[in-house]
């Protein structure tokens, strides 16, 4: 399990929900101090239109007019004696006793300097700036009037000014957080889906790397991701054919040793037994078909030794013409007793070919169909070998009634090593197929109509008719 703070959804979702923050908190501060500037320009419109009326009014400042002043505002106002010599000379207020107490012993020293400014130790006729006096913030203006002279406090409660402020702040706050909580349940979703579809890439890799080229990424997105999947899909496949390439080249490789080994194991052993069939059949009557099929083999088999040989040391042996015609023939005459043997029935159907068309390798062909003849009549009892030539192609059709090749072989039935048979190496086929391959042709299998076909197409040229 990879680290969370590794993990790429929290890579992507931490900066933008950082940045997200931050920039609530900055709208959040900017609309604060808006708000405070509003509620302090609020109060002090109030303040003037106060000023202005009291000012102007020619009514005496009782205090029912003071108390009926101050509910219609929402203020606290107070008046004192502008005549007294020193201190707060409270004339009314609509304080209670309590809170004028406090007042005064809050507010006094600050009232004091403001009037050591004035002129003959008076206040001017209004401040321009506010004496706090928690909890209230104070404006002070002069009331001249023919019945009475008063210096008039006007209190704003400080407790209202900050819930002004902080209701400024609190809906872009609110708005912003609620639009992060949203965004980042976005964001971790769409990173969720992102990292999934990661996730499953990475394992797809892992298993490429393991050698597993057959299992398919599964994204088929048309982003970046899609594309990169359907890249690994590509590489798979091309490391597929690479893998089969190497693996065939090893097999090729191998078998160049076996047959170097085997070759130079047989040529004595053949040389000898042919030296021994020449001898008995210097004793024995001219005409002994027997002898005449042995002696061919022999031949036959020495050229296979010999083509061993060059495989071997990895040379190529100089390609000898044959009419098909006659190869065919001579695997047919040198199988009979074999098959005979094992109880197989086969027919040749060789009446569509004439002894004027040759293969480029006489050995390499009869080879070929050889192997053929003989697998077919390992896997059923009946068999039946056809040729068929349309222009300069020929085609060997080579069909037994057995069960069949398996089918987690099937594709890989022509390449070396590949076999169901206890005591066999799965040479065989691979033979056939280097054969076609030098013959200009191919070779394939099928099913059809409950029988296994072999076909071996090559090329012919016309020649001399032997």
């Amino acid at each position: 399990m990879p680290n969370l703070v590794q993990s790429l959804r929290f890579k992507l979702l931490l900066p933008i929900l950082a940045a997200s923050v931050l920039a609530a908190c900055a709208v959040a501060v900017a609309s604060y101090w808006l708000g405070y500037r509003r509620a302090e320009e609020d109060v002090r419109q109030r303040f003037d239109g106060i000023r202005e009326t009291l000012s102007n009014a020619s009514f005496s400042l009782s205090q029912p007019v003071l108390e009926s002043i101050s509910q219609l505002t929402g203020t606290e106002i107070i008046t004192a004696n502008s005549a007294a010599p020193d201190g707060l000379a409270i004339a009314k207020s609509t304080l209670t006793p309590d809170e004028l107490r406090r007042f005064e012993q809050t507010f006094e020293p600050s009232y004091a300097n403001r009037a050591s400014r004035g002129t003959d130790d008076t206040l001017p006729d209004a401040t321009d700036v506010p004496v706090r006096a928690s909890p209230y913030l104070v404006y002070t203006f002069q009331r001249h009037s023919a019945a009475e002279d008063r210096t008039v406090f006007v209190l704003f409660a400080e407790q209202g000014l900050r819930t002004l402020r902080w209701t400024a702040a609190v809906l872009p706050l609110a708005t912003g957080l609620s639009t992060i909580l949203l965004l980042g349940a976005l964001m971790l979703t769409l990173a969720g889906r992102l990292v999934r579809r990661l996730t499953r890439l990475h394992r797809q890799v892992e298993r490429v790397a393991g050698g597993d080229f057959d299992s398919p990424a599964a994204d088929h997105g048309n982003d970046e991701v899609g594309r990169l999947s359907q890249a690994v899909d590509s590489m798979a496949a091309q490391l597929k054919q690479l893998w089969t390439a190497v693996n065939r080249q090893q097999r090729e490789k191998l078998i160049h040793q076996l047959a170097s080994g085997m070759a130079h194991q047989l040529r004595n052993t053949v040389t000898g037994a042919r030296m021994a069939i020449e001898l008995h059949a210097g004793v024995c009557s001219a005409d002994d078909e027997g002898m005449s099929v042995a002696l061919r083999q022999m031949e036959q088999l020495e050229a296979h030794v010999r083509r061993l040989m060059l495989v071997g040391s990895g040379a190529q042996e100089q390609n000898r013409p044959a009419a098909a015609l006659v190869c065919l023939q001579d695997v047919q005459a040198s199988l009979s007793a074999l098959l005979q043997h094992l109880r197989v029935s086969i027919q040749w159907r060789l009446d569509g070919l004439d002894a004027s068309w040759q293969v480029l390798d006489g050995p390499a062909f009869t080879g070929a169909v050889s192997n053929l003849v003989l697998n077919a009549s390992q896997a059923g009892d009946e068999v039946e070998v056809t040729a068929i030539r349309e222009g300069d192609r020929l085609e060997i059709v080579v069909a037994d009634n057995g069960p069949g090749i398996a089918a987690d072989i099937g594709k890989d039935v022509f390449d070396a090593f590949v076999t169901t048979k206890p005591e066999g190496l799965g040479l065989g086929l691979a033979i056939v197929r280097r054969a076609a391959e030098q013959l200009r042709g191919r070779v394939e299998w099928k099913r059809a109509q409950e029988r296994t076909l072999f076909v071996l197409q090559v090329h012919v040229e016309q020649g001399a008719k032997s």
